[in-house]
């Protein structure tokens, strides 16, 4: 327990995972002015009026656990009022926030009403209609293709792509969904942003850094076939690969955060490049990207060209 906070603060904090509201600490017998001095004391941290955090809790987290941390104490403010929304929406649904997106909490009125009004920490936007809003793993949040499409309001298309295709492949909404919720708020500021992003989606995607590349591949010009399966002269399976481009004959993969250390390491990088042989001796050029090449579309532009350059005879259909 820290020294200065009181032992009835403290129990109430460690079994109500780090968070309290002035309504908390008035039941345990303790003021509002109780909680600024913990806080000035660098014990706790004002989230928003009259709800604090752990301040421990903050330090010992990443970005995302952080942002949850935070949204829980804006949410049991007003928890019959309020509903986490946009990026902070995509989170609980478990969809992919770019941790540069997670400074600020977004949380929605519960009916449709109000004004959005900025704070500090938070935003509080202006209510859905009736039905819009559900619970997730015990937090109310807006329904997920209004996560998505609220993340691309925004953050833009980018973004609003990466979170919507994983929650297409997710399957926690769908892409009739998403267009039946652009057609309803077609006046949201925002809403050009949304739109590509949902034209832009796939279901396909096994990662953010594949959505990522497949915008950068479409960006170049490249037609970019996903998931796309290879087959020998026999017709028999040989591999499936992240993206093909029929164009000029090149694989493109991507390379995440595949290690190679280790027995086991070494033997999935042994059968990695058997497999990549195999790909090769049919006739196909092979481009492995990272996420840093993906981040500057003129190096990727440069690597296919010279594979493509170096492929002789036909290419494959």
């Amino acid at each position: 327990m820290l020294p200065c906070m009181d032992p009835a603060l403290h129990a109430w904090l460690r079994d109500h995972e780090g968070i309290v509201t002035s309504a908390d600490a008035a039941s345990l017998g303790l003021s509002n002015g109780d909680l600024c001095a913990a806080a000035a004391r660098g014990e706790l941290e004002r989230v928003t009026r009259g709800s604090y955090v752990l301040r421990d809790r903050l330090t010992a987290g990443d970005p995302e656990q952080r942002h949850r941390l935070r949204l829980a104490a804006v949410l049991r403010r007003q928890p019959s009022h309020l509903v986490a929304s946009h990026s902070s929406a995509a989170l609980v649904w478990d969809l992919p926030v770019s941790y540069a997106h997670l400074d600020r909490v977004h949380v929605a009125r519960a009916i449709a009403r109000g004004t959005t009004r900025r704070y500090p920490r938070h935003t509080l936007h202006e209510g859905y209609a009736e039905g819009t809003a559900t619970v997730r793993d015990g937090t109310p949040v807006v329904i997920a293709p209004l996560a998505v499409l609220g993340t691309a309001f925004l953050y833009g298309m980018r973004a609003g792509v990466l979170v919507a295709d994983a929650a297409l492949r997710s399957r926690v909404t769908t892409s009739d969904e998403l267009c039946v919720w652009m057609e309803r708020l077609t006046r949201t500021p925002g809403m050009m942003r949304a739109r590509a992003a949902v034209e832009r989606s796939h279901a396909s995607a096994e990662s953010p850094g594949e959505s990522r590349l497949r915008l950068t591949l479409e960006d170049l010009g490249l037609r970019a076939l996903p998931q796309f399966t290879i087959l020998d002269e026999a017709g028999c399976f040989v591999a499936r690969v992240d993206f093909y481009l029929p164009e000029c004959g090149v694989v493109v993969e991507f390379d995440g955060h595949t290690k190679y250390g280790g027995t086991q390491g070494g033997a999935a990088l042994v059968a990695e490049k058997q497999r990549e042989d195999r790909i090769r001796a049919l006739g196909y050029a092979v481009v492995r990207l990272t996420s840093s090449d993906v981040d500057e579309p003129s190096r990727v532009g440069r690597m296919v060209r010279r594979a493509a350059s170096g492929l002789g005879g036909p290419r494959p259909a």
